[in-house]
């Protein structure tokens, strides 16, 4: 048995092992709040008595997908938490004139109202489709990998490749590092201090940072229905996603979306559609290739911390087809879905999943079907149930 296929046994075994150590929940709310009377979820204990709803264990689970912590620190990136380069990232990101034509910002494909998302199903600039949906931002300095393969190994070594990119920015590296000294030199000596001479890596390195440190602050400053109803407040979200959090947990998603940030940052092989206008799209086996090749990886001369962070585990076969698991929060305002952006709906994603994925054999999509992706059976008001708690998960989305 391969590691990979270990761990899923393992983790099934823990999650069946959950499902068949019920508990009256009554008596844990008795006991919770004995221990704690103003705990939260002593309330919501006693909310849910009536009907047994939750497992001990999955109440353990589902503390610990709220609140989201604050960010942790990024050695790589010494100005990562300085106001000064977060004001600049700002002025980066909206800034047309670091595009080969002066028409492209990174603000163009990063809508604040659809979580940093585009709703496109794959990025356009310039006139040119891109090979992939536009990710949102929200939470994206939470992950050690940028892009869907993890082509980036950092938040701010991502930037360069849509600036240089001939279907993005359009920028060569030389012209890149002459605009932004051109334009945002000034700013730079006053976050960075000295310039570094004619080493145009270490002023894109220098933006990619402050950029990074702009991406830091824009989380959502609100709860969402689910946040409001773990703090303690059991009609924040309605049955229905009530009904979906039971599902979620039970037919296996929480594997691969856990935690608070409903990720686990790991890549994963679950045969979404690629866009046949695009071809096959390796994913992974592609991404970890590039994260190595990358001029401003987390190991190079530019990283202000080159021991922090590990480097791209070597490319295996099994990384085919295989792509970051994306944040569930603000999923709501981020359709289309997938990697290609090639299905329309939360609806349409449930369907896949309780499939499978895409079938094997088919050449639409790549790879070997990733043990966790396991396919279940809906019933009922399943469908609605998962795509009303999905949607709690979008701060504005619910009452």
């Amino acid at each position: 048995m391969t590691p990979r296929r270990l761990r899923a046994a393992l983790l099934s075994l823990g999650l069946a092992l959950a499902a068949c150590q019920r508990v009256p929940v009554a008596a844990v709310a008795a006991r919770d709040a004995a221990v704690e009377p103003d705990r939260p979820f002593a309330r919501l204990y006693a909310a849910d008595a009536g009907d047994g709803r939750f497992s001990e264990p999955e109440w353990r689970r589902i503390r610990r997908m709220s609140p989201v912590p604050p960010l942790e620190p990024d050695p790589t990136n010494r100005v990562a938490d300085d106001p000064a380069a977060a004001r600049l990232g700002y002025a980066l990101f909206h800034d047309a004139a670091l595009s080969v034509d002066g028409t492209v910002a990174c603000a163009g494909c990063h809508d604040p109202a659809r979580a940093f998302s585009d709703g496109l199903p794959r990025a356009v600039a310039r006139g040119r489709v891109g090979r992939r949906n536009t990710p949102s931002l929200w939470w994206a300095a939470t992950h050690r990998w940028q892009l869907w393969d993890g082509a980036a190994d950092s938040l701010w070594a991502q930037p360069v490749m849509a600036w240089e990119h001939p279907s993005e920015h359009g920028l060569s590296r030389d012209e890149l590092a002459r605009r932004l000294t051109a334009r945002h030199g000034e700013a730079l000596r006053a976050v960075f201090g000295a310039d570094p001479g004619d080493d145009a890596l270490a002023v894109i390195a220098r933006a990619g940072k402050c950029l990074a440190a702009y991406l830091r602050t824009i989380t959502p400053r609100s709860p969402s229905a689910f946040d409001r109803w773990v703090a303690g407040a059991p009609a924040a979200m309605e049955p229905a996603a009530v009904r979906g959090l039971q599902l979620f947990l039970r037919v296996g998603c929480v594997r691969c979306h856990s935690g608070a940030l409903f990720s686990d940052g790991d890549f994963h092989a679950v045969r979404f559609p690629d866009d046949p206008a695009v071809g096959p799209d390796h994913g992974r086996l592609e991404g970890s290739e590039r994260a190595r090749a990358h001029p401003l990886r987390a190991q190079s001369a530019y990283s202000d911390e080159r021991e922090a962070m590990f480097p791209p585990n070597p490319t295996s076969p099994e990384d085919d087809g295989r792509f970051l698991t994306p944040s569930l929060r603000g999923v709501a305002l981020t359709a289309p879905y997938g990697h290609a952006g090639t299905l329309p709906t939360l609806e349409s994603v449930i369907d896949l999943y309780a499939a499978g994925g895409t079938p094997a054999g088919d050449p639409r999509a790549q790879g070997v079907r990733d043990v966790f992706a396991e396919p279940f059976v809906l019933r009922g008001s399943d469908r609605a149930d998962l795509v009303a708690f999905l949607r709690a998960l979008t701060p504005g989305t619910q009452p």
